[in-house]
């Protein structure tokens, strides 16, 4: 029952030009795009990034530096200078791991001093209620 399904999906898919479309995998097709580092395929956002806790970019699009001066603590600039940070909605997530623990993520538009009080630089902060700002991986989408 189940290979009949995954091939109803797989044929589906072809019929609707799915198939090998970017950013498009099956569950058995190797890794998703999002798990591969490098750019990443977000078609209608402006920038996106998939940040490790220590910092490193592990997919963006549209990021020109992402810097981390202090625990919990990253500070974003983006590649279009006609994006006005303070303008922007963005959606930030923490990343799902076995060792992550329930935490917040939150994203600032107005300059704070952790990143030298630019007006051009999205504020992202992570951490846990018991532990205050501490270092988690986490999802960035500019819309």
């Amino acid at each position: 029952m189940i290979e009949i399904l995954k091939s109803g999906v797989v044929a589906g898919m072809a019929v609707l030009g799915l198939a090998g479309a970017p950013g498009v995998a099956l569950a058995d097709g190797g890794p998703a795009a999002q798990d591969r580092p490098g750019l990443a395929v977000v078609p209608n956002a402006q920038a996106s990034a998939k940040v490790a806790a220590d910092g490193t970019l592990l997919q963006s699009k549209g990021i020109k530096s992402l810097t981390k001066p202090a625990a919990g603590v990253y500070c974003v600039r983006f590649l279009d200078p006609l994006l006005k940070v303070d303008e922007l909605t963005p959606v930030a997530t923490l990343v799902a791991t076995g060792s992550t623990p329930w935490g917040i993520v939150m994203a600032r538009t107005t300059p704070s001093v952790e990143c030298g009080n630019r007006a051009d630089t999205l504020s992202v902060y992570t951490g846990t209620a018991a532990v205050g700002r501490s270092d988690l991986p986490f999802y960035l989408v500019i819309p």
